[in-house]
């Protein structure tokens, strides 16, 4: 076989995998409105809709995110099942991106390792559609990867335009989450490594921070012009951040009658003070409070193996990790640190969630370092087997003791996972001992197998047929009963906004309300016109739904009631 045929061959077996993987995942793909994350998604989606109605996003509440569900919104803005569509597309469209970045580091990466490993992996983990649930966390994860490519393409270069494009990816990450600011500090650190050995050093550092700078500035630039506010929101967002992060330490009590997190916000205002007296300055509340700060730092140090674990799929993450591990020491023992040290520095900026808080989408955005450190561990355990050396039986012992460990904790997923890896060690040296030939091949096949295996069942592809659930009905009864843009008061904005109603959120009236019938004059006073009830308000702003409840006939009156009374739509009476 000819080497252009073999480029051919291998590009559609990549593309074959992608489709086979859109395929077998295709729910995801096609989300009710029960599957969308009804605060952060379903207020992206909206902000798509908002901007093509003429209201820019600020560059602290992710921008690029807004353009991009805008883009999205176009085909569907007449559709009464809009939201669930534009999340469609872009859950789709934001999947192609990251597995795209993660093939092209592998094409990267030749020497280290080869695409269809890279393809291999992804196909096993469930990783980049459960990332989905966040738009900015997939969107900025998509263009770190792509920025990161880009870098390590100008490792192998020393091109110039590799820099701009790195920045360019950058400018775009940065507009998807404010960690992308930080991201371009590490990126910008390490080219001026490089413009010492630059022959033109002026060109190199306007690759580096012109495109970035013409991104990030030029938003600034429009929105401000556009609105008048030349003030950037990142130390207001971020002290929003900080406050809210006490929620993981906040005991729930009986002398706060609002919702959880607002409980919980004003439990960090009695500890750190509020955000006026700190000037909207985290390390200034931290001085305030060293020791409640310490509490924070180290409860996060305890949940983020579990967290990290349940992030990267508690079926394959020992996996990853494990083959993770194997590429770390692969890369070490060929004294490649330069794309080592990269890979590792690139995930350095979530250190600053120690200030704020972790969560599971913000430990995925990294994913592609990992992914590819995995992949070149994958290549270098298929060197092992073959070899049959001494590595053979280190890894052996290694991943017998892991096994034993696993079965004396209970870890049911570490023994899993080890015994699978075991059982390909073995399989690939009994027929290495035969001499069996093309054996590589075969290998990591075995290796692609075994990863299927722990990854664990397909579901059958189906596509949603909207408009089923009650959560859909009733969104379609708001549009029909209700003038565009009414005031709907909810515990969360996800099915206001699906049926085009401006968000009025109920649990900021807790501690003020004490009957039904402040409520009503309340809702009334703010204009008010409808109540969405789901679990958001039944469950988790109970103090406000009691009263609610109780209005109902009275006050309020029912106009559509699904799943036993769990959804309702409540107009409030005149």
């Amino acid at each position: 076989m000819n080497q252009e045929n073999y480029k051919d061959n291998k590009n559609t077996i990549l593309i074959l995998v992608f489709l086979l993987q859109v395929l077998f995942m295709a729910y995801r793909f096609v989300p009710t409105l029960q599957d969308i994350n009804l605060w952060d998604e379903a207020i992206y989606i909206n902000a798509g809709r908002d901007l093509l109605n003429g209201t820019l996003t600020p560059f602290e509440w992710n921008p690029f995110v807004s353009i991009f569900f805008a883009v999205t919104y176009l085909p569907f803005k007449s559709s009464p099942f809009w939201m669930m569509q534009s999340s469609s597309l872009g859950r789709l469209l934001m999947f192609g991106l990251m597995w795209l970045g993660c093939i092209l580091i592998a094409k990267r990466m030749k020497k280290q390792t080869h695409p269809l490993v890279m393809a291999g992996i992804l196909f096993s983990i469930t990783l980049l559609t459960d990332i989905l649930n966040n738009p900015t966390d997939a969107l900025f994860a998509a263009m770190s990867g792509l920025a990161f490519w880009m870098l390590i393409s100008f490792y192998e270069s020393r091109e110039e335009k590799h820099l701009g494009w790195t920045s360019f990816f950058l400018g775009l990450a940065a507009l998807s989450r404010n960690d992308g600011l930080i991201l371009f500090v590490i990126f910008a650190v390490i080219s001026l490594f490089f413009l010492r050995m630059s022959p033109r050093k002026i060109q190199h550092l306007l690759y580096t921070v012109l495109p970035f700078l013409g991104f990030v500035l030029g938003y600034f630039l429009i929105y401000g012009m556009a609105t008048g506010n030349y003030v950037p929101g990142t130390k207001e967002r971020s002290y929003i951040a900080f406050e809210q992060g006490q929620a993981e330490l906040y005991q729930e009590n009986d002398s706060c009658l609002q919702s959880f997190s607002r409980c919980a916000i004003l439990e960090a205002r009695r500890l750190y003070g509020t955000p006026q007296e700190n000037d909207y300055s985290v390390l200034n509340a931290v001085r305030r409070n060293p020791s409640a700060m310490m509490n924070r730092v180290v409860h996060s140090l305890k949940i983020l193996p579990e967290m990290v674990y349940s992030a990267y799929g508690k079926r394959t993450a020992y996996l990853l990790f494990i083959l993770a591990a194997a590429g770390i020491f692969e890369l070490t023992r060929k004294r490649q640190f330069l794309i080592l040290g990269t890979l590792l520095i690139w995930t350095s900026y979530l250190g600053i969630y120690f200030l704020t808080f972790f969560r599971e989408g913000y430990l995925q955005t990294p994913f592609f370092v990992v992914i590819a450190l995995a992949a070149v561990g994958v290549s270098s355990l298929v060197d092992v087997v073959t070899a049959g050396k001494k590595e053979f039986w280190v890894w052996t012992a290694i991943l017998v003791f892991l096994s034993a460990v696993g079965m004396v904790k209970p870890l049911n997923y570490l023994y899993f996972n080890t015994l699978v890896l075991l059982a390909i060690f073995w399989v690939g040296r009994l027929l290495s001992v035969n001499d069996m030939q093309g054996l590589k091949p075969v290998l990591f096949l075995i290796f692609f197998a075994g990863g299927v295996v722990v990854r664990g069942s397909y579901n059958p592809p189906q596509l949603q047929t909207w408009g089923r659930i009650p959560e859909e009905q009733a969104v379609v009864l708001m549009q029909e009963s209700l003038p565009q843009d009414s005031l709907v008061a909810a515990g969360a904005p996800g099915a206001v906004y699906a049926a085009r109603m401006k968000y009025f959120e109920l649990g900021d009236l807790g501690g003020s309300v004490n009957s039904t019938e402040e409520l009503h004059a309340q809702l009334s006073a703010l204009g008010v016109q409808a109540i969405y009830v789901d679990s958001f308000l039944s469950s988790r702003n109970r103090h406000i739904y009691e009263f609610v409840d109780a209005g109902i006939g009275d006050e309020f009156e029912q106009i559509f009631s699904g799943r036993d009374g769990s959804i309702q739509v409540l107009r409030v009476k005149p």
